[in-house]
């Protein structure tokens, strides 16, 4: 049921260098993918962080595979965002719904792992898989297009209309915003053609951040900043949930449950056909299933296996899943 005692029964030092080197890369990585992922949902950009933290650590305690990374991905975010827009909730009352929705993800995710229920995700067509993985980056795309163009538009959960709001919202376009994209491309691409050993989407951030507060601003280029956030305003609580909230919250609970096991098995059993390992899609189910029970309590969202942050993981010279907990931890 611990398939993490048996590691730590025979942990050695040069495991454990090799855990931290590669857990620091992922980090790296994870905090700035984490606040995407909580932008792309509708969500204050701290959950993102409250999420990934306590999903590599809870996690691996009882996940089957030692390289998959834990925590929001753009297909939960997505299955969010389309699940707040349709229930008609703003950020607040998504917000306020998350712990309820997570409860009742971990409830299904652990049931289904006891009832052994993983295998039928081979039944699951490659195509239904592609099809669902353009849409939502479609969706994705056409959400974004109105932060790169510093846009205040509503939000909306079809591909046809989100786009027709932004085109019609295009004249009131600030320019600010649209300069701060171009220079984030032009930053990012090069580094990631040329420097692949680097954590470049960490790197192009924190360049960025700089020009922006140090070259742009000076220049009377007013570029909106995020808020700091305190670790001491991180809400630990019991959730509360409605009653009347859990039929509405009920079916979009079960389709993450799906989707992030359909999407953390194709992961898992990759990374470990490649390393040769064995994986047990139901206990990489039930690692999920309490990744979202501790969302539940520590303002998390939706948890799923993160390909990028798994497959760097893998490469950044990973041995056991300390380097998921090392990771949570930084």
């Amino acid at each position: 049921l611990f398939p993490l005692k048996d590691v730590l029964r025979n942990y050695t030092r040069g495991k454990a260098k090799a855990d931290v080197k590669a857990s620091v890369n992922v980090a790296m990585l994870d905090f700035p993918q984490a606040m995407a992922y909580a932008l792309i949902a509708g969500l204050p950009v701290q959950i993102g962080i409250y999420c990934s933290a306590l999903s590599s650590i809870f996690g691996p305690a009882l996940a089957s595979s030692r390289f998959v990374m834990l925590g929001p991905t753009n297909a939960t975010a997505v299955m969010l965002l389309s699940a707040f827009l349709t229930l008609g909730y703003d950020q607040a009352q998504a917000v306020a719904a998350l712990p309820a929705l997570l409860l009742l993800v971990s409830i299904f995710m652990i049931l289904g792992a006891f009832c052994k229920v993983a295998s039928i995700v081979q039944y699951v067509s490659r195509s239904v898989v592609t099809g669902y993985i353009t849409a939502a980056a479609c969706l994705i795309i056409v959400n974004q297009l109105k932060t790169v163009a510093g846009l205040e538009v509503p939000r909306s959960g079809t591909f046809i209309e989100s786009l027709s709001i932004v085109l019609r919202a295009l004249p009131s376009t600030e320019w600010a915003s649209v300069l701060v994209s171009a220079l984030t491309i032009a930053i990012y691409f090069p580094l990631k053609r040329y420097g692949k050993a680097l954590p470049t989407v960490a790197i192009t951030l924190a360049t960025i951040a700089v020009l922006a507060e140090f070259a742009l601003q000076p220049l009377g280029i007013q570029v909106p900043m995020l808020g700091a956030v305190s670790f001491s305003a991180w809400p630990l609580s019991m959730p509360h949930v409605e009653l009347s909230e859990i039929p509405l919250l009920a079916n979009t609970a079960l389709a993450i449950a799906f989707l992030s096991l359909l999407e953390s098995a194709s992961i898992s059993k990759t990374l470990a056909a490649q390393a040769g390992d064995r994986i047990n899609l139901n206990q990489q189910m039930l690692s999920m299933g309490v990744a979202n029970l501790a969302g539940t309590f520590g303002s998390g969202m939706a948890v799923s296996g993160s390909l990028t942050r798994s497959a760097l993981n893998y490469r950044s010279g990973a041995q056991t899943a300390m380097s998921s907990i090392f990771s949570g931890l930084i």
